[in-house]
């Protein structure tokens, strides 16, 4: 008898506990990512890998995109004043 028929249920189980390690190490992995990426765009480090890079490269077009859209609102507003 082989040790995956003795016991299915550990196996299964065995099978179970990789996943969820690893889902939470990308979690922890996301987190670093997005903290890295604020500090490179801050310029409090420098970018050392290319997640980071674009990581950083996304947050700075967010906010772009925040800006432009508070001048035009901005200007909208100074129109009807």
């Amino acid at each position: 008898m082989s040790r995956k028929d003795a016991s299915p249920q550990s196996s299964a189980s065995a099978r179970r506990i990789p996943v969820r390690i690893l889902s939470g190490i990308t979690v922890q992995l996301h987190r670093n990512t997005h903290k890295q990426a604020e500090q490179i765009l801050r310029g409090e480090q420098p970018a050392k890998g290319l997640q980071y890079a674009k990581r950083a490269k996304k947050l700075a077009s967010e906010r772009k995109a925040t800006i432009d859209l508070d001048n035009e609102h901005l200007s909208e507003i100074e129109k009807y004043r």
